[in-house]
């Protein structure tokens, strides 16, 4: 699997340079597939990802801020020790993924979809379930355990 140094210097080679190592920025992603990648101690702030794929990939402590997910598939990927905090998921669909002590906080998820195999192991998040028909917040949908 590829590092996040490959990540940066192969994939998103046309959207950032090589002097942004860990931090992704106002950054816009578009039409991309990304398959076999692991994206670790990253932080992502402020982006957008529209009509992304992510297959097999692995999110390790990488923390989103503030970005929108719109028409992602995410497939078999793994988000270990991750955080997205003020982010939006717009017709998402996750399928085959896991979560590992992954944080959850005032994102929202709106017209997403999820595989009946994925596992949630979030840090102070039970279980997380999706509404296919209307847009609910994490609090709304997030079993909060302590």
């Amino acid at each position: 699997m590829q590092t996040l140094t490959m990540f940066q210097n192969l994939l998103f080679q046309d959207e950032i340079t090589s002097d942004e190592f860990q931090l992704l920025e106002n950054k816009s992603f578009v039409s991309k597939t990304y398959s076999n990648i692991t994206l670790s101690g990253a932080r992502v702030l402020n982006s957008i990802f529209e009509d992304v794929i992510f297959e097999n990939c692995v999110f390790f402590a990488t923390e989103f801020h503030d970005s929108i997910f719109i028409n992602c598939l995410f497939i078999n990927c793994q988000f270990k020790f991750a955080s997205f905090a003020t982010c939006n998921f717009e017709s998402c669909q996750f399928d085959g993924c896991t979560w590992a002590k992954t944080g959850l906080q005032n994102s929202e998820f709106s017209l997403c979809s999820q595989s009946k195999n994925i596992g949630f192991e979030v840090s102070t998040v039970g279980t997380l379930s999706f509404d296919m028909t209307r847009t609910l917040s994490t609090d709304q949908f997030l079993m909060i355990t302590a």
